[in-house]
């Protein structure tokens, strides 16, 4: 906490993006769903509303797919933030090179902080 770091874990900061790559695989797959109808004739019956519906349900069930899939992803980084964190001496004995490679990192973007 001296250092700095509830600042960087409160600020969730890898949640956010995996958030917005989840809500673009989304509209990606809404897109491909809005093209199938297109070529396709599977949302026909629905009259004006084929085309929103072509969009929607494919977004839903890909924003949803996508943010089950990423969620562990988002709890992966989280926990090697907090380790590195909390206690930096189990991770570097735990982890060594990976250790290494966030200290490089800490001390590229903020050389004053990390000492």
């Amino acid at each position: 906490r001296q250092r700095g770091w509830s600042a960087i874990i409160n600020d969730h900061l890898v949640t956010r993006a995996l958030s917005l790559v989840s809500l673009v695989i989304g509209a990606l797959t809404g897109c491909m769903g809005m093209a199938l109808a297109s070529v396709t004739s599977w949302v026909s019956d629905f009259g004006d509303a084929a085309l929103v519906l072509a969009f929607f349900v494919p977004f839903i069930c890909g924003l949803a797919s996508s943010m089950i899939l990423l969620s562990v992803v988002a709890s992966a980084v989280d926990t090697v933030i907090v380790s590195f964190a909390e206690s930096p001496l189990e991770m570097e004995r735990n982890h060594p090179g990976l250790y290494t490679q966030m200290v490089r990192a800490w001390r590229q973007a903020f050389p004053e902080e990390f000492r």
